[in-house]
């Protein structure tokens, strides 16, 4: 769960729900809040509510996180910062095809 401020109010805190809203996604929104109480009790350690400012988290999102481009045999995975740079991905083509070759 992370606080998106005002966004939050827009969109009816599914920002400060997430976690209640995927654990019981039948659960009207306007239960969400309540249910998010007794939720956190019952999850104890294991529920997360991230503090950190949202723009910082979407910046590392953008530039860290991996993801596969296209539908072709041989795929990859890579980063944004991979998508933004001909070499790097020239590099990571040809690794893959190195793994794939050595079985």
């Amino acid at each position: 769960d992370r606080d998106y401020g005002i966004f939050d109010w827009f969109h009816h805190g599914i920002g400060s729900t997430h976690v209640c809203h995927h654990m019981f996604s039948r659960l009207p929104f306007y239960n969400a809040d309540e249910a998010t109480v007794h939720m956190r009790k019952v999850l104890g350690k294991y529920y997360v509510r991230i503090t950190d400012n949202p723009f910082v988290a979407y910046w590392k999102t953008f530039t860290r996180c991996k993801f596969v481009e296209g539908e072709q045999p041989l795929q990859y995975f890579k980063s944004a910062a991979d998508a933004r740079s001909p070499k790097a991905k020239a590099a990571a083509q040809q690794a893959a095809k190195a793994k794939l070759s050595r079985g």
